[in-house]
This record gives C-alpha cells, structure tokens and sequence, in this order.
C-alpha cells in the first residue's frame, strides 16, 4: 500500500487532461462573451443608426421651418417698409411693432393652413395642421410623421416666440424603432429698423443722361444715367465728359456711378473717379470709352469696374489708368449654358485703338476679362442698301491694339474664286477638301452662294515663315475663311472683299497668335505697326506682381523699359467654366438690379438671374425702358403726371417740383436763400450753379457753368422727407412711396447667406 501511495506514475496524464479542460472552458467562456459583445455592439449600431435616422426627419421638418421662416420674414420687413418712410430715423420702434405683427400673422396662417388669425388676447389658443409640417418631409419619410388623433397639434404664441408644441416623429428600421417628441420653437427674427433707402446717397439721378460739357466740375456722391432716349442703333452713352481747351474735368467722388450706357470721355476730356471717402467707388457701366479725335483724353479710376462689355482707347494719346479691380465679364448671353456668343455686344475685352495710347494697369490688384477682342463696325447706310450684313470675327486677344488684327488677316495673294472647280478633290469629289496634283498647294470651300474659293495655305505658311507650322492646323475645315465687306460709293462704288482667319476654336485662336507673335517673320512687321499704337515705355502697363489676372484670350503688354510689346497666353483653361462663369452670372444679376433700382438684389435681378437685361416678351429691358417704365424715374415716381408743380424755400432747403424742364442757376438760389435740397423735374435739367442734396430728372441732367459741385446730403434728405410725410398736403413723399418697397437694403431676406436662424427644439424627448 505504501508502494503505491508512493508511485506517481500516470499523474502527468492527469493534470494535463484536468489542464486541458480548464483551457477549453476559459476559452468557450472568452468565445460566449466575444460573441455576446460583438451582438450587443451590433445592436447598439443599428439602434444608433435608426436614432439617427428618426433625428433626420425632426431636422427636415425645422429645416422647412426655417425656410419658410426666412420668406415670411423678408415679406413681413417689406410690408413694414412700405408703411413708413426709411428716413424716419425715429420711427425704429414702430417699424419693429409692424414687422413682428405681420412676421406672426404669416406664421400662424401658415402652420393652421389658414385656419388661425392673430388675437390680441394671450389666451387664444392655435393649433397647427400636421399635414403642413408633412409637407416638408420627402415621400419615403412622410409615414414617419406621427399625426395627432384630430390632425392638428397645440401651437402657443408666447410674446415673441410661436411654439409648435409636442411634434412627434418615429422610425422603424430592422426591428428597432426610435420616436421623438419635441416642441419646436420660431423666435421672430432680429432686423434692422435704421433702414436707409439707398437712392438718398445719390446726388444726380439722370433718366437719361449725365453731360458735362466744356465745364470743369465736381460731384461728392452717387450718380446715375439712365439712357432711356439710347438704343442699339443710335448714341448708347449715359455718361458724357466733353472737354474744349482747359476746360472738361469732371471728378467724381461716390460709392456707386452706374449707368444703363456708356461712360464716354471725348474731345480732350477727363475723368476722375473715386470713392466718397467711407467707401470705394463701383463703376457699372456698358462700355467704357474715349472718343476719336486729335486732342488726349484722360480717364483715372480707383475702386471697383464692373464692365459689362469693353474698355476701348479711340483716340490720339489717350491715357487710361485704373487702380484697384476690374471685372470684363460678359461673354455670353445665358450664363447656365455652354453656349458662347460670337458677337463683339457679347465679349468684354480692352482695346486700344487711337495712336500713342497709354494704359496703366499697374495698380490693380484684379484683372478678369471673360471676351475677345473682335474684328466688328457698325454697318454704314449705303452698305444697308448693299444688303451687306458683315459676322464680327473674333480673335484670340482680350487685350491687345487695334493693329493685332493684321495678324489675322489673309492677303488677296493667297485666295482665288475660281467659281465651280472642276478637278479631284483628295478623298473624293465632295468640298471642302485639299486639291490635287498641281492644285495641291490649295484648300477648297464652298462660301455660300458665291461658289468655291481656293485658300493657298502653302503659300500662306511661306508668307508666315515658321518651321514645321501649318496653318491648316488651327483653322476651321469646313470654312477656313471669312469674309468682310465694305461697300461705299464715297470711296469706290463696288463691294470690297477682305477675308480673315476662321479658327477651329478659341484654344487654337491664341495657339495660332502666339506662334504668330514669337517665331513668325511678320510679327516683326506687325510690332513695328503695332507700336503706332501705344505710347513709348507705357503704352500697355500691367502688375506682374501678386495680382491676379484671368483673361479667356492672350493679353498684349509693354515691358516698361525698351516699350517692347509682349504676349501674355490666355490665363485659364477653359471659358465655358470657372471663374468666367461665376463672375459673369454673379455680375449680370446685379448690373441688372443696379440699372433699374439702384439696389443690389432687386426682386433677384428683376426675377432673371441668367441674363444681362431679361428678354421675356411680356417685358421691355432695352435701354429705352418704356414699354412697361422699367427706368428708374417711373421706378421712383410711378405716377409723373400726378406730381404737383412747386418751386421754393421749404422744410430748411429748396424745394422743386418741375413738370418738364428746369434749369437752376444762382439767381434762383439768392431768391429761395438756400442751394441745397430736393429737384425734381420729369424733363431735362440744367445746373449751373451749386447744388447739394438729390437732383432727379426723366430726361437729362447736364452740368451747364465751370466751377460747379454738386452734392449728395444725406442728413437733410432724411430731415426733409420726414417733414413732408408729416405735412398736411406732402408735395413729393408720397410720390416716392413705392419705392420704398423695393429699395431698401435690408438685413434679412431670401437669400442663402442672410437666412435668420432662429428655429430651435425645447422639451426633447425619446422613447
């Protein structure tokens, strides 16, 4: 027996199995918990998905909320608007009151889906309709709603706040579900009551035309031309500075210069604009332009160019200088599509076109120019009677000399109309196509119905001289031609045919000149011509610094030093997108807006923001704007005919209500004791004498004696319609009333950036 307590043999074995067992017990028990971790996480995911799901839909619904809540505020602040004077200064707090009762009544209404008013009584009870909170739900969401048993839920207006109470949502997701109930709050949105119209910083309001001819004057304040006597076919300039001697300075000292035409300086001219000393200026014009003749014309401008279509230099050692941004950005008609317009009325570029002529680019900080230059005239009457309608051909230059045009032109030496051509044509008999055997040399097309013409592209890439270039390469196959008439029986009595270069594209256009300019034997020729054009060691200045420049074409430049003309290659890759786009829509809308209300976002670009003036049939956007009184004048004055005449000494300043034309001089400011108030004439209106506060005329103004300024004044425009309004018979507020509707900037509105925030969620729960 003691044997045996003393062997261990087969003790080994035993531990091991017990060991073994041990082993696969724990691990059976870390798999089990493993296992049991891995489902209960799996668990708790998909129920945080479907939380997270169900909060979506609560958020969906405060999100069509807020939306509805920033519409009905910019309508309730409209409302209020059109109720009080923007100049009242005083009237803040009734404002307030006007804007937060009208901001409830449209709330209210629209949750009880018209079933609820606002009641002065605080006991009132509202409810609001579930399927008007549905409604703001997709289709795949809306069974997530949980409807009260009678449809509609308790809403409470609590002094400012409007509480839509117990709103309840569920969803069902994999067998988990999860429901929310919250009240939601719309707290009525803060807004500015110091509202200010921001006509009452103008201090010239032309319908038609602002002229300063041979007088040397001054204007502190906006100023606006209307054009609405210009159209298409005759004078487009809303603003004319017209010098004689030492005589025509018009300097400018505003926020906004805007007209519906043309800035034009001429017969040895000048301009200068800046700002009014709080902020810079904004230019917003059509085209910007010095006019032909002998005698320099001067433009200086420091702010913001928003030029719709070009920047030309027309005359004899003109000089331009621009300092801060400039914005060429029309190019196109309809700023959604790819669609380019081949028109010069549709392409901003900057020209110059005179002898001697000097820009000044050095100063500015932007440079966007979305156009071409273009090969375009107005057709004269003889050739009208011709039947010669001539294309604008388009270059590959946005900025560049009248003279680079020369590079596009194709020398009668090179073409021939032998009318049917009767030889193989490679690859068949059809056009267009190269010729053969002895006629390989050449190109054949078909213009129209004047038969076929021979381009000898052979002998023009001879004439061109670079190695290895073929100019077959860049123009358009189909029609590697174009031609240009002109008829003139004061010249010669017949048809004059020139042909130019037609590219494949834009892209070849600039690829075409910049192997013109660099390498080509005539771009020696062409540089000699071309410095006809642009003065000595500044013709063409630019900051080839940080500043940023994008042009659709190839920019033309000096080097400052020798005068050498250089070649900047277009600065983006494509003009159908980018920056092109966003800042031609973004500029066409307001140009619009600015044109007819003098605002930035008037009824979103008058209901069109893809044009630059909208061509819907029903309404008349030409510069004339008579058809349905798009002008400003009408926008200010609805009624001209229900004004009532009135010339005098009135609330602290002049007073003028001419039906037709009016002209003020010194002898009528001795007699009514003051220069400064309100003019109002729905005709034209002659200044020669000083002048502050606001002059508005239907037709134009025109500055008639040197030394005069004119003048915005704020302060006592505010101080004078506020006496009128509160007049016994008002002689001009009332005339004014509706625009106050559509002008006043305010803080709030439809738009993305302005939305108030002011939805929230109060007694959260989840079940």
């Amino acid at each position: 027996m003691k044997r045996l307590r003393n062997d261990k043999r087969g003790s080994s074995l035993v531990l091991v199995l017990i060991s073994m067992t041990f082993m696969t017990l724990l691990g059976l028990t870390v798999i089990a918990m493993t296992i049991t971790n891995i489902r209960l996480k799996a668990a708790q995911k998909s129920s945080q998905v479907n939380f997270y799901n169900t909060d979506n839909v609560l958020d969906t619904i405060a999100a069509g909320i807020q939306n509805a809540s920033s519409e009905a505020s910019a309508n309730a602040y409209a409302e209020a608007m059109s109720q009080y004077s923007a100049t009242l200064s005083s009237a803040s707090d009734s404002l307030r009151d006007s804007y937060t009762k009208s901001f409830k009544e449209k709330m209210i209404s629209l949750f009880s889906n018209g079933g609820c008013t606002l009641a002065d009584d605080p006991t009132t009870e509202y409810f609001y309709e579930d399927d008007v909170l549905k409604a703001y739900l997709s289709a795949s969401d809306e069974s997530s709603y949980i409807p009260h048993t009678d449809g509609h839920g308790r809403m409470i207006v609590d002094g400012d706040t409007i509480v839509l109470k117990e709103v309840a949502v569920l969803k069902e997701e994999n067998s988990y579900e999860t429901t929310l109930t919250t009240d939601i709050r719309v707290d009525v949105p803060e807004v500015s009551t110091d509202a200010h119209s921001e006509y009452l910083g103008y201090a010239i309001l032309a319908d038609d035309q602002i002229i300063a001819n041979a007088v040397n004057a001054t204007v502190n304040g906006s100023v606006y031309a209307g054009t609405v006597r210009r159209d298409t076919s005759n004078d487009t300039t809303g603003i004319l500075v017209s010098g004689s001697g030492s005589l025509g300075n018009l300097t400018i000292h505003g926020k906004n210069i805007i007209t519906r035409g043309d800035v034009k300086v001429t017969n040895g001219g000048r301009l200068d604009v800046t700002g009014d000393g709080i902020s810079s200026a904004h230019l917003w014009v059509e085209n910007l332009l010095t006019g032909s003749g002998t005698v320099a014309n001067r433009i200086s401008i420091t702010g913001e160019c928003n030029i719709a279509d070009d920047l030309e230099l027309n005359g004899v050692s003109d000089n331009v200088t621009l300092t801060g941004q400039y914005y060429g950005y029309n190019y196109k008609e309809e700023y959604t599509t790819a669609d380019l317009k081949t028109e010069a009325s549709y392409s901003s570029a900057i020209s110059l076109n005179g002898k001697g002529d000097s820009l000044d680019l050095t100063n500015l900080d932007q440079l966007i120019l979305s156009g071409r230059t273009y090969i375009s005239k107005r057709i004269s009457d003889a050739e009208k009677v011709a039947g010669i309608s001539n294309p604008d051909i388009e270059l590959g230059e946005s900025l560049a000399v009248k003279s680079n045009q020369l590079a596009y032109f194709v020398p009668g030496d090179f073409i021939e109309n032998p009318g049917v051509y009767g030889g193989q044509i490679q690859g068949g008999h059809g056009l267009p196509g190269y010729g053969t055997g002895t006629d390989s040399d050449k190109y054949y097309f078909e213009y129209g119905a004047q038969g076929v013409f021979a381009f000898n592209y052979k002998k023009y890439n001879d004439y061109i001289d670079v190695p290895g270039f073929d100019i077959m390469d860049y123009v358009d196959l189909a029609q590697p031609l174009q031609k240009y008439l002109r008829h003139d029986s004061t010249v010669v009595d017949r048809d004059v045919e020139y042909f130019y270069l037609k590219f494949a594209d834009k892209e070849k256009s600039s690829q075409f000149y910049d192997v013109f300019y660099s390498d080509s034997v005539q771009e020696k020729v062409l540089d000699s011509v071309n410095q006809y054009y642009v003065a000595d060691n500044s013709g063409i200045l630019l900051n080839n610094g940080d500043a940023l420049l994008c042009s659709s074409g190839n920019i033309m430049y000096s080097d400052g030093a020798g005068g050498d003309l250089k070649l900047r290659i277009q600065n983006n890759s494509g003009i159908a997108s980018g920056i092109h786009n966003e800042v031609a829509m973004e500029k066409s809308i307001e140009y619009v807006s600015r044109q007819l209300s003098l605002v930035e976002g008037y009824s979103s670009g008058t209901s069109s923001s893809l044009w630059r003036l909208p061509t819907d049939p029903s309404r008349d956007f030409s510069k004339s704007g008579l058809k349905d009184n798009t002008n400003l004048f009408r926008t200010l004055i609805p009624d001209p005919d229900a004004l009532t005449a009135y010339e005098g000494a009135l609330y602290g300043g002049v007073v003028v209500v001419a039906k037709g034309d009016y002209v003020w001089e010194s002898s009528k400011a001795a007699s009514m004791g003051s220069k400064e108030g309100i003019i109002i004439a729905t005709g034209d209106i002659e200044l020669r004498d000083d002048f502050s506060g606001m002059v508005l005329a239907g037709g134009d103004v025109t500055i008639g004696a040197t030394g005069v300024t004119i003048s915005s004044n704020e302060e006592l425009l505010e101080k004078m319609f506020t006496e009128d309004k509160q007049a016994a018979s008002p002689i001009f507020f009332n005339a004014f009333s509706r625009y106050f509707r559509k002008s006043v900037d305010a803080t709030i509105g439809t738009e993305s950036d302005a939305k108030p925030e002011n939805v929230s969620y109060d007694n959260w729960t989840r079940n």
